[in-house]
Formats: structure tokens, C-alpha cells, sequence
């Protein structure tokens, strides 16, 4: 999925030589309990990417097949259920904050 988003995307650094001036470019941290519904959001509670409706909710989702996200609601499924994502991730689930690809860029002429 963040393949997709990546792929959508220019580069931080290209959209700042397109806008030109001065450029801050600044990571936005994504806190625990985000509603906003990007894939993002939910690394800390991937139970909630199980959710059709999550899914549908977030954009890049409709740019990938259908195969390919029953494939990933399955696995996920089935890695929730025996333990394997949180023996893997589990520590997303406690940290307050996720430094993923959010950014802020401000332009100054």
C-alpha cells in the first residue's frame, strides 16, 4: 500500500524546487489515536485495515487490485489471529507517535 502512495506522489524535494524560495521541510508526526483513516493512521491498531470500509475510506486503496487486497486482508487476518504481527510490530501499538511519510513543507518567497 505505501508503494502505491509513494508512486502517487512527488518527492518532498521536487515539490520544493517547484515551488521555489526558501523550503522547510518538516516531519508531522502521526499520533496513536488518529482518525483521519490514511493507511498511516492505523500503525498501531491494524485490526482497523481488516475494515472494508477503512479501506474504502482511504484513497490508495482503489488503486490497488482486488486480489491483491484480499490477499493482504487474509494475511493480516491470519497474522493478527496467531500472534505473528504483534511478535513482529507489536511495539507500534504503544508508541505515542509514528514518524511515517507525512511531511510539511513550507514555501517562503
Amino acid at each position: 500500500m505505501l508503494e502505491v502512495e509513494a508512486r502517487r506522489y512527488p518527492s518532498p524535494e521536487a515539490l520544493a524546487d517547484g515551488l521555489g524560495g526558501s523550503v522547510s521541510i518538516s516531519t508531522v508526526l502521526i499520533p496513536q489515536g488518529c482518525t483521519d483513516g490514511f493507511t498511516e493512521a492505523y500503525y498501531g491498531r491494524p485490526e482497523h485495515l481488516l475494515d472494508a470500509e477503512a479501506q474504502r475510506a482511504c484513497s490508495a486503496w482503489s488503486l490497488v487490485e482486488p486480489a491483491v487486497i484480499d490477499r493482504f486482508t487474509r494475511e493480516l487476518a491470519g497474522d493478527l489471529l496467531d500472534g505473528t504481527w504483534d511478535a513482529r510490530h507489536g511495539a507500534l501499538r504503544t508508541l505515542p507517535c509514528y514518524e511515517g511519510s507525512l511531511v510539511l513543507l513550507v514555501a517562503e518567497p
